[in-house]
C-alpha cells in the first residue's frame, strides 16, 4: 500500500484515452492508478502531489519537477 493520495479524474472509454490526457495535462504515468470497470470503461486516478498549479486547474500543489509552489 502506498502513502500517496490519488484523486479520481473520472472514467475514459480506453487506456489509451487516459494516457493522452495524462499527456495534455503533463502528468507522468507512474501518478496515474487505472481499473477497468465491468462496464468496459477505465476509471482514473492522479497522485494529487503530481499536479502544478502553474499549468492545470484540476487541482494543485507539488509538482515532480518543482516542488511546493
Amino acid at each position: 500500500m502506498s502513502n500517496w493520495n490519488f484523486r479520481s479524474i473520472g472514467s475514459f472509454d480506453s487506456e489509451s484515452e487516459v494516457d493522452q490526457w495524462a499527456k495534455r495535462n503533463g502528468i507522468d504515468s507512474r501518478d496515474l492508478k487505472t481499473r477497468k470497470g465491468s462496464d468496459g470503461r477505465v476509471a482514473a486516478e492522479v497522485r494529487e502531489s503530481a499536479y502544478d498549479e502553474s499549468s492545470n486547474d484540476v487541482f494543485g500543489g507539488y509538482d515532480r519537477k518543482g516542488g511546493f509552489r
